[in-house]
């Protein structure tokens, strides 16, 4: 197609011929030298999906590993998944992609995935060249539960601290206490 349309072409990812499993395929046609309009090859480019997968499982969202409180997803605009973290539950997931919509680029979204608040940001490609996949869209979530843990710790640090504090000071009142009542002698 990228030699008959004189332009890139990108396959959606499915079953390719050229190597056993899904893939995403990518065309540019060559031109010749002596007639720029004549397209007289393409270079074909093959990603295996499988390699995309494995390096989107690494990647951490938002500082963390992914894990059932931490998710990353990929969706096309008909809701086909094409990746979502390994380690979440379908039912979960299902949740989640279903409440998922796009906000506004850099602000964050809130969503119920099977009863638990998460708190969401999207991200996609911006349309810079032919190859720009405009139909997909990443979704970085994670649960509220881990998002404000570290809030909680802090409360529960300064709670002790003001706690270890008080003490101290009522101590210290009363051993002042103690010394300024005593007859002078």
């Amino acid at each position: 197609d990228a030699v008959k349309l004189g332009k890139p072409v990108r396959t959606a990812v499915g079953p390719s011929d050229l190597i056993s499993g899904s893939a995403l395929t990518f065309a540019i046609p060559i031109f010749a030298n002596y007639d720029p309009s004549l397209a007289i090859g393409a270079l074909v480019g093959v990603l295996d999906w499988t390699k995309i997968q494995d390096r989107l499982a690494t990647a951490p969202v938002a500082g963390a590993p992914q894990d059932e409180d931490h998710l990353l997803a990929l969706l096309k605009v008909d809701g086909t998944v094409l990746y979502a973290t390994r380690a979440v539950s379908e039912s979960r997931l299902t949740g989640l992609i279903a409440g998922f919509n796009s906000p506004h680029v850099g602000s964050v979204g809130r969503v119920d995935g099977a009863g638990e608040p998460f708190l969401y940001t999207t991200a996609t490609l911006p349309a810079q060249s032919e190859f720009s996949v405009q139909d997909w869209t990443l979704y970085a979530a994670v649960s509220e539960t881990a998002a404000f843990a570290s809030i909680g710790d802090l409360k529960r640090q300064f709670l002790f601290r003001s706690a270890i504090v008080f003490l101290a000071a009522v101590a210290l009142g009363f051993l002042v206490a103690r010394t300024l009542v005593q007859p002078i002698t």
